[in-house]
């Protein structure tokens, strides 16, 4: 059984608009109604965090829908800490994603999350992997570079502003479709969150401490870029317009 969170609390800055960034259209819908439509196939009930101008997304959902509030826009991993605070997980996959992914499918969250549990590792996570930054592509540039260890395996996600010349290189991105198990989820957000030592606090840290943990972290590829694309720019929004 699998929870899903979907993250909409952020500002969107850089889309240039007063609308929340998921409430955008693509071929009509808003962002955030497309990956909504995908991910209750599986989840009955996902739970949906709002922020920035929260009534807004509430409005254009509907009240029936199961809402959390992210009072203060901390980064991702402190959406899903507010998310998890009165919800047992224990026995349940987590999966969380982004609401601006107009192309989504339900196969494939259905697809990472049976990574998960085939392996029972505390991460799966889905990758994608580019032959270079050019056209279409160029709009994954600014994602985070997957980091494999020796054996081939992840142990980290390093944001591209964080990246060196070397690691900017690297061709295999961070799309940010997450599967956790939902017992090592909300122990080490916890852990994070208290730790009080930043301002914010991101999902992504969650890989490299899985690997220093010693714990499984499964990825799986995706087969093509459509289902990756996320929208942060008008540019982008309109790359994507069907």
């Amino acid at each position: 059984m699998a929870h899903i969170i979907i993250l909409a609390a952020g500002k969107g800055t850089r889309m240039r608009s007063e609308l929340p960034k998921v409430l955008h259209p693509v071929g009509g819908v808003p962002m955030i109604g497309r990956a909504l439509r995908a991910a209750e196939k599986i989840c009955a009930r996902p739970s949906i965090v709002v922020g920035h101008r929260a009534s807004d997304v509430i409005h254009a959902l509907g009240p029936d829908h199961a809402y959390v509030l992210q009072m203060e826009q901390r980064g991702t991993g402190h959406a899903v800490h507010c998310a998890l605070l009165e919800r047992d997980v224990s026995d349940e996959s987590v999966f969380v994603m982004p609401g601006d992914p107009p192309f989504v499918t339900a196969a494939t969250i259905r697809r990472i999350v049976a990574a998960r549990e085939a392996r029972d590792a505390a991460i799966a996570l889905a990758t994608l992997k580019l032959p270079d930054f050019e056209g279409e592509r160029a709009q994954f540039s600014g994602c985070g570079r997957i980091i494999r260890g020796v054996r081939g395996t992840v142990v980290g996600i390093v944001e591209r502003r964080e990246a060196d010349a070397a690691q900017a290189r690297i061709r295999e991105v961070n799309v940010s479709y997450y599967c956790f198990r939902g017992s090592w989820l909300k122990e080490n957000l916890s852990r994070i969150v208290s730790d009080g030592t930043a301002d914010e606090y991101y999902l992504t840290d969650l890989v490299a401490a899985a690997a220093a943990q010693s714990e499984r972290i499964a990825d799986v590829a995706l087969s093509g870029i459509r289902e990756g694309m996320g929208v942060n720019t008008p540019e982008q929004l309109a790359a994507v317009a069907v």
